[in-house]
């Protein structure tokens, strides 16, 4: 495919492209060699590619500054380039969250019922209802548990056309 229709077909789907740019340094050892294990992130970009074509000029500035600033530190940027769909669908975004909230209690559920069987009771605790760790795990399964009902009527609403109260 040309460039050309290639740029077509990813404005027809809704596809943006992106670029991520990270600024991090990385610290020098006594020895004068580069610790390239301990980086941390000084700065972070995150726009469309187009605009960083015409912009590079603002993150060499920014690299240039922090090197400045950090003289001792290996200052670099890292480019991660992607493809973001402009033109999400309404009812995917809470569908989405719905099924992650359905294995999340599937989850929960299976490990609860797998320390229930492994559980030896003691002196302070007789069950392993009473114990805080599971009034914890049994607090969140519920949260959970919410999340999907609250998520199932979207879908609903997003289904049947109504609006959604936002």
């Amino acid at each position: 495919m040309p460039p050309d229709d290639l740029l077509d077909a990813e404005k027809q789907h809704g596809i943006v492209r992106f670029v991520e740019i990270t600024i991090v340094r990385q610290p020098m050892r006594p020895d004068g060699s580069y610790d390239w294990h301990n980086k941390e992130q000084l700065f972070r970009y995150d726009f469309p590619r187009d605009v960083y074509e015409r912009r590079k000029w603002v993150i060499t500035w920014r690299a240039a500054r922090f090197q400045c600033q950090y003289p001792k530190y290996l200052i670099s940027t890292i480019h991660c380039y992607y493809h973001r769909k402009a033109n999400l669908v309404l009812w995917k975004i809470p569908l989405d969250k719905l099924v992650a909230a359905k294995r999340m209690v599937t989850q929960i559920s299976n490990a609860m019922a797998n320390a229930r069987q492994a559980y030896i009771p003691t002196l302070y605790d007789p069950t392993i209802d009473t114990t805080a760790d599971w009034i914890k795990v049994a607090d969140k399964l519920e949260r959970y548990r919410q999340q999907i009902t609250y998520y199932t009527a979207e879908v609903e609403h997003i289904k049947n056309g109504s609006p959604t109260d936002s």
